[in-house]
């Protein structure tokens, strides 16, 4: 018996692997627990691997379960984009399309380009998923995501990668003072260099720092006046909620000079993909993006 006469357990076993827990996965797919756990066991002997391991903090998948969790996703996304198809057979521009970005350029960036797209082309079906720069880059490889918004990426021969526009870093806080810097260090600001060694290497002392999971963290921790915040200038001048926020001249200014990419597969691209391309690339200096310096 061949893995094609258990597509409907593939379903379940994607739900056990997303909801980590095989009762959870019962309470999302309206099972009982012994009808998931019973129909991963002949989803296993089908294919004479085992696919999950159980432990205390729920399952984890073994290096088969990771390619047919792969694969599960795939066909889930597969047959989205078919369904949005034949709602619409003669508009190329029907079907779905998986975008990444990482959490500050989906906030303040992104939203604007979503909406034109949504006018633009109104079959248009978009996934959006948010993640740090590398694993949105691995995620394009592994053809989880169709285009990602990324920050610095290397360069790869099987990636087609695009400026969007260029951002630097500066320090921000409310007010004038001595107070721990707060930022997400780690961040890359090139393929080369994280923003911490970025900041050593100006001569800033990073002893006291306080290092968080996102820019967005960081920004409010310093509109609390918790610490001073290392950001992007698009994330700290973004006019909405920046009016309390003063950049500190006595630290570097305008440092680690960055590109802001949009990247996605040489192969495999499809009308929806490119469109969102082009619209990204014809957006990246449009005046309606509401920052203090009326640029991008």
């Amino acid at each position: 018996m061949s893995l094609r006469d258990h597509l409907e357990k593939v379903r379940y076993y994607r739900a056990v692997c997303e909801a980590g827990t095989f009762r959870a996965a019962a309470e999302t797919l309206h099972l009982s627990q012994s009808s998931v756990t019973v129909a991963i066991a002949k989803l296993e002997a089908a294919i004479d691997q085992q696919l999950l391991i159980r432990t205390k903090r729920g399952v984890r998948t073994t290096p088969a379960g990771a390619m047919l969790l792969e694969f599960a996703r795939d066909l889930d996304y597969r047959l989205d984009a078919f369904e949005a198809r034949l709602v619409a057979p003669d508009d190329p521009m029907a079907g779905l399309v998986r975008l990444g970005a990482y959490d500050s350029i989906a906030i303040y960036w992104l939203p604007h380009i979503l909406g034109a797209l949504k006018r633009a082309y109104p079959r248009l079906s978009l996934s959006i998923s948010i993640g740090s720069s590398a694993k949105l880059i691995d995620r394009v490889r592994a053809g989880e995501l169709d285009l990602a918004l990324v920050a610095a990426p290397s360069a790869d021969v099987r990636l087609d990668i695009k400026v969007l526009f260029q951002d630097s870093f500066a320090v921000y806080a409310t007010a004038v003072g001595t107070r721990p810097l707060v930022s997400m260090f780690r961040a890359r600001v090139s393929a080369e260099e994280t923003l911490a060694d970025c900041l050593r290497s100006k001569g800033v002392d990073l002893a006291g720092a306080m290092e968080v999971e996102s820019f967005e963290i960081a920004k409010a921790l310093a509109l609390q006046g918790v610490g001073a915040a290392v950001l992007p200038r698009r994330v700290a001048n973004f006019e909405s909620d920046s009016t309390r926020l003063e950049e500190l001249r006595e630290l570097p200014r305008g440092f680690g000079r960055h590109p802001i990419c949009l990247v996605n597969m040489r192969e495999g691209r499809t009308p929806p993909i490119e469109a969102i391309q082009q619209k990204m690339i014809a957006s990246r200096k449009g005046s309606q993006i509401p920052y203090k310096d009326g640029k991008l």
